[in-house]
């Protein structure tokens, strides 16, 4: 989660202050429980935190998770959105949002969401290969092809990366160097998608 200097710009008296140590634990908590899975009980962490102030954003990216992983989608919206207007610059709440638009097939906003991480963050690889999933749905093959390969550059062990990029050339006519692609996958995870896209393909050669 995204630390800022909101503990140092408000004054704050002794009781506030500790006030305010308890909401980060809590917030750290929250965290925690989250990447276990643990949606309910870190929610009720983070309406803790947000009572002590319901003015951070991290706090509303952090319901965002939860109310997501309890597939309550429409509230993850609105505490998302409540988090970027509280905090318009913030890269994972970006991301989340662009994840969650992308189940109403919001494709346009998700783009531009994604996009807009990049700007602050133009190495993270969760915006670069959600933007580049976005664009291969959409028909966008040269754009696809472009983040794609610079999540393998970052990355040169990502099997899911040379998938979708072997797609990406499939779609696009590029047939030998997507199966190359699409082999490469298949190395790295014998589990990988590409089986079955390599299978295509070779059933469409027929």
């Amino acid at each position: 989660m995204k630390k800022n200097n909101y503990f140092n710009t408000v004054k704050f008296g002794n009781q506030s202050a500790k006030a305010l140590i308890g909401m980060g634990n809590l917030l750290d908590a929250a965290e925690e429980k989250i990447k276990l899975k643990l949606f309910y009980s870190a929610l009720i962490d983070v309406d803790k935190a947000m009572a002590v102030s319901d003015s951070y954003g991290p706090t509303y990216y952090l319901k965002s998770l939860c109310m997501s992983g309890l597939n309550n989608y429409e509230e993850a919206v609105i505490c998302i959105n409540k988090c970027l207007e509280l905090d318009p610059d913030y890269p994972e709440a970006l991301i989340e949002r662009g994840n969650l638009l992308q189940k109403t097939l919001n494709y346009g906003q998700c783009i531009l969401d994604y996009s807009k991480a990049l700007e602050q963050e133009p190495n993270n690889m969760d915006a670069l290969y959600n933007r580049g999933y976005v664009y291969l749905i959409n028909k966008k093959y040269d754009e696809a092809i472009e983040d794609f390969s610079k999540v393998i550059e970052n990355h040169p062990f990502d099997a899911d990366a040379y998938n979708n990029l072997g797609m990406a050339c499939y779609y696009k006519g590029e047939i030998n160097r997507a199966v190359a692609l699409l082999y490469k996958s298949l190395e790295l995870d014998p589990n990988s998608n590409a089986l079955k896209n390599l299978n295509l393909i070779q059933k469409k050669k027929k």
